[in-house]
């Protein structure tokens, strides 16, 4: 649904969380990349909650994963467009600050807008 769409700013509720997370990504999502990754200094990953947390692009070469899969932005990613056997998925590796405790969380609801 992003694919080729320019500059996108993910916002995602959790599911019995009151937190929202999200993103940004300047570049396009690309499925024809699949399995490539982008490079950007401009990438970010968020989290909204009683603190608001963000964490900027530390290394460029892998802020964004291109996948035919779903949206990665390496540290935050929402693989098979958010199933309830998959999820959000969270690691540390490409931004500044690791922002969520758990490893796996269920999102609310599904509501894609391009």
């Amino acid at each position: 649904m992003c694919d080729n769409k320019g500059p996108t700013i993910t916002i995602i509720k959790l599911k019995g969380e009151s937190t929202i997370i999200g993103g940004y990504n300047p570049i396009n999502w690309d499925i024809n990349k699949h399995g490539n990754y982008e490079n950007t200094s401009d990438s970010f990953i968020f989290s909204l909650d009683k603190e608001i947390i963000l964490s900027r692009v530390s290394k460029y070469d892998t802020a964004i994963f291109q996948s035919s899969r779903g949206i990665s932005f390496r540290d935050l990613q929402l693989i098979d467009y958010f199933s309830a056997e998959k999820g959000i998925y969270f690691t540390h590796n490409s931004y500044s600050k690791k922002y969520m405790i758990l490893d796996t969380l269920v999102p609310k609801n599904m509501k894609f807008l391009v």
